[in-house]
């Protein structure tokens, strides 16, 4: 069996103060947040930076390697030699 404790409604008065109390609380939390928000921007900016250089080798390898025949070349079927009597 549960019991259920009712809580009474907050007051005006205490309303506005938990509302300050998270005011504070955010307010507090902006100078940490700022900060994680540039290291999160720098990682982006050099995951790009690594990507875009991995393309950009793909790419020169894709060049010098040339063109890709369309079918490639299959093996000629191996015919053995039929013992002459």
């Amino acid at each position: 069996m549960e019991t259920t404790v009712e809580q009474p409604e907050p007051t005006v008065e205490e309303l506005k103060e938990m509302r300050k109390k998270m005011d504070d609380y955010y307010e507090e939390q902006f100078p940490f947040l700022e900060k994680q928000l540039k290291y999160e921007e720098l990682l982006t900016s050099i995951e790009v930076s690594r990507y875009r250089r991995l393309e950009a080798m793909i790419r020169i390898a894709q060049i010098e390697q040339g063109p890709q025949s369309e079918k490639p070349k299959e093996n000629p079927e191996r015919k053995l030699k039929q013992d002459k009597e």
